[in-house]
């Protein structure tokens, strides 16, 4: 029989006992050693991939992860309205993700894509050598890296996702309808002439 927790309470919800007690409904048509109807490895966000544990992040990127978060520039806030929710391609961005000691601004896992947003501090030729170093070490592991200014997020909007949408469409392996079509309402980017 199925048993239900029971709590009893006195007080201001104060919890003095529980004890289990039979459940009220007995086992619904196919519950009572039925098979579950979800094929082995799916579920609640399964979606048919293995449980991977994470490791934990060290509590000083973990910190900083936040910050950068916390103080996005107004072209990271922008981007992210656009990529958030897979809106973009379906595809699911994460932002200031971290591989091996890199912070990425977003980062697709399945389309090996990384996105970064680059401010006046870039200019700076130790931190262009820094970058290079950074893209061609993510590029040995087969990430693509897209930089852009932030100034051309803000001010060539159509362009930069028009870009991010053709890497997203090469490097996704499913096919996948151009999103920003002309019969569609409301177009926000329409697709470049000759492309889908």
């Amino acid at each position: 029989m199925k048993r239900a927790l029971i709590w009893d309470l006195t007080k201001a919800g104060e919890v003095i006992h529980q004890h289990l007690a039979p459940h009220p409904q007995p086992f619904s048509r196919g519950e009572k050693g039925a098979e579950s109807p979800s094929p082995a490895g799916r579920g609640a966000r399964g979606e048919g991939k293995p449980f991977v544990a994470k490791h934990p992040l060290p509590p000083e990127l973990l910190q900083r992860i936040r910050e950068l978060r916390k103080n996005a520039t107004d072209a990271e806030n922008l981007l992210w309205e656009f990529l958030r929710g897979r809106r973009l391609h379906e595809a699911k961005f994460r932002r200031q993700h971290p591989i091996d000691g890199y912070i990425l601004d977003f980062y697709c896992h399945d389309a090996k894509l990384a996105i970064e947003l680059d401010g006046g501090g870039h200019a700076d030729p130790k931190q262009r050598q820094h970058d290079q170093a950074r893209t061609r070490h993510l590029e040995a592991k087969g990430i693509k890296v897209l930089r852009f200014w932030n100034h051309e997020m803000l001010r060539k909007t159509r362009e930069v996702m028009e870009e991010i949408w053709h890497q997203l469409d090469e490097r996704l392996s499913h096919p996948h309808p151009q999103p920003f079509s002309h019969q569609e309402k409301g177009v926000l980017f329409p697709s470049p002439a000759g492309r889908g």
